[in-house]
C-alpha cells in the first residue's frame, strides 16, 4: 500500500489505524467504488481508454475540484485499481494490451 496523507497524520498524532479487511481495501476507494459501477454498466472486452473516459466522467459529476483528465485517471487505473480489482478475482485484466476481458465478479 503506498504512503499517504492519512498515514503522515497519523503518524504524527500517534494514533492507530485499524487494519483494514482485504475485503474493505478492495472498496475503500471512491475511485474504485466508481469505477465499479462503470464496470457493471460495461459488457468486456472494455478498453482501458473507454473505461478512464467513464471514470473520469463520472467523477466529473461528483467532484467540486476540477475533474480529473483521461489521462490521469488511466494511469491510475491501470497501476493501482485494476490490478487491486484484478487480484481480488473480481476482473480479469490484461496490463499488456490494457484490455478488461472479463467482469464476472462484478455485479450488475
Amino acid at each position: 500500500m503506498s504512503y499517504s496523507k492519512l498515514d503522515s497524520l497519523t503518524e504524527r498524532s500517534g494514533e492507530e489505524r485499524p487494519a483494514l479487511s482485504a475485503s474493505e481495501y478492495r472498496f475503500s476507494s471512491v475511485r474504485r467504488r466508481r469505477l465499479c459501477a462503470v464496470l457493471a454498466s460495461r459488457s468486456p472486452p472494455i478498453a482501458l481508454e473507454d473505461l478512464a473516459r467513464a471514470t473520469a466522467h463520472l467523477e466529473s459529476e461528483f467532484e467540486n475540484e476540477p475533474p480529473p483528465t483521461v489521462a490521469e485517471v488511466a494511469i491510475a487505473l491501470h497501476h493501482h485499481h485494476l490490478p487491486v480489482l484484478s487480484d481480488a478475482g473480481l476482473i480479469e485484466y490484461r496490463p499488456a494490451t490494457n484490455v478488461i476481458e472479463s467482469t464476472d465478479g462484478i455485479t450488475r
